[in-house]
C-alpha cells in the first residue's frame, strides 16, 4: 500500500514539473472586458488583459482555438484590444495568455474565460428609420431577417410540454389500473371526488 502511494504522488510530482497538468510557468493573467454585457452591432467593446511581468507579450484567444487571435508587445502588464465596430462573429469566449518576447517557449496559463454578446440590427438602410425593437433577454441569436431566433427557445418549451403531458399521463395510468377491479371508471372517479 506504502509503495503505491510512493508512485501516485511520484507520478502527480513528475507530471508537475513536466507541464502535463496544462498549467505554465508563469501564473496566468486576469482578463475584462468592458463595457460588459450585450454590445450592439457597430459597438464598441475593449479587452484587457494584465499580467505582474515587464516585457512580456499577450496573446488574446477565442472560444477556446490553440491559435492565438492577435496579440501585443505592451511597455507595461497591461495590454488593451479594442474591437471598434463590433460584428455578430465578435461575439465569444475570450482568454489571454502571456510569453517572454526573448522567444523562450514558455507561457502562462490562461486567464479565466470573458464572453463578448453581439446583439442587434446591422444597418439601418433607410435614414430616419426606427431601429428595431428590443426584447428581454435580446442575447437571443438573431434569425435572418435580423429579429431574435427563438427556435431553441421554443424547442424547449415543446420539450418541457410534452414532459408535463407524459408525467400527467403516466398519473392517470398509474389511477386507472389502481381502481377496484369491476368497478365503473366514472363511479371511481366520482369516489375519488367526496
Amino acid at each position: 500500500m506504502a509503495s503505491a502511494l510512493t508512485v501516485l504522488l511520484l507520478g502527480c510530482w513528475l507530471a508537475g514539473q513536466s507541464g502535463a497538468s496544462g498549467e505554465g510557468p508563469y501564473p496566468k493573467p486576469s482578463i475584462s472586458v468592458s463595457p460588459s454585457g450585450v454590445i450592439p452591432v457597430g459597438g464598441k467593446v475593449t479587452i484587457r488583459c494584465r499580467h505582474q511581468l515587464l516585457d512580456m507579450r499577450i496573446l488574446l484567444y477565442k472560444d477556446e482555438d490553440e491559435n492565438y487571435l492577435t496579440y501585443t508587445d505592451p511597455a507595461g502588464s497591461e495590454a488593451e484590444f479594442p474591437i471598434t465596430s463590433a460584428r455578430r462573429e465578435d461575439g465569444g469566449n475570450y482568454t489571454c495568455r502571456y510569453t517572454d518576447r526573448t522567444g523562450e517557449v514558455a507561457y502562462s496559463e490562461p486567464s479565466d474565460p470573458v464572453q463578448i454578446v453581439v446583439a442587434g440590427e446591422t444597418d439601418l438602410t433607410q435614414p430616419g428609420a426606427a431601429p428595431a425593437p428590443t426584447h428581454p433577454g435580446s442575447a437571443e441569436p438573431a434569425g435572418p431577417s435580423g429579429r431574435p431566433d427563438f427556435t431553441h427557445t421554443n424547442i424547449a418549451r415543446l420539450g418541457l410540454g410534452a414532459m408535463v403531458l407524459l408525467v400527467l399521463g403516466l398519473i392517470l395510468a398509474e389511477a386507472y389500473y389502481s381502481r377496484p377491479r369491476g368497478a365503473p371508471l366514472g363511479a371511481w372517479i366520482w369516489s375519488c371526488g367526496q
